[in-house]
């Protein structure tokens, strides 16, 4: 999933800050790594945009998202969600779901408003727990992408082993051209015996 972080603010501020992928995870730091906050509450707000994610099907749309995320090691007191529909839009079906990842319990709630559908948590979340809702409503009034081309399907499923022969193929040639210019260690010359009669030294002769 690609997220773009557009700002940070913190109790009404823009933060500075950086991101920085790890693994499947982006990692996002606030703040200046130098200064030590005072103890208190901060209020911090993170707007991000993420696209593909909602699902189309034949008779409705739906937008299935974890809000929370199942990786925090610390609890969360409390977490809702709103779903903001074009207007005059209304909510089709609703669900929330809550607990770690592979769960399916609903100690959750919802209500709606207007062109609005929320959801709220009933009881803190532990440790690995989290958040997710799901919403669907009336087909076509998020434009629909066009579907993907054979070129694109083909990409997508084989697009790293593809990158990766790329690269051995690339790398391959740099070491083998390489190993030609300056790897092989030059002809040595052929070895020819060669005799010398024995010299007399000091004109002594010995017997």
């Amino acid at each position: 999933m690609k997220i773009d972080v557009i700002s940070v603010i913190c109790n009404g501020r823009y933060e500075k800050y950086k991101t920085k992928t790890a693994g499947r995870d982006k990692e996002i730091y606030i703040g200046n790594p130098d200064v030590y906050l005072e103890p208190g509450i901060y209020n911090y707000i993170i707007i991000y945009e993420s696209a593909g994610q909602i699902g189309f099907f034949d008779d409705y749309d739906e937008l299935y998202w974890n809000v929370t995320g199942n990786d925090w090691v610390f609890p969360i007191e409390r977490a809702s969600a709103c779903i903001t529909l074009p207007e005059n839009e209304k909510c089709m079906e609703k669900s929330c779901y809550t607990g770690s990842h592979g769960l399916t319990e609903m100690l959750c709630s919802s209500y709606e408003q207007d062109n609005k559908v929320c959801f709220v948590t009933e009881h803190s979340l532990a440790a690995r727990e989290g958040l997710t809702v799901a919403a669907s409503f009336p087909r076509d009034i998020i434009k629909r992408p066009p579907p993907p081309t054979p070129f694109e399907l083909f990409w997508g499923k084989y697009k790293y082993h593809i990158s990766a022969l790329i690269c051995l193929l690339i790398f391959g040639n740099f070491f083998y051209s390489t190993w030609l210019k300056v790897g092989k260690d030059p002809e040595k010359p052929v070895v020819i015996p060669a005799f010398n009669p024995p010299v007399a030294c000091c004109n002594k002769v010995f017997v």
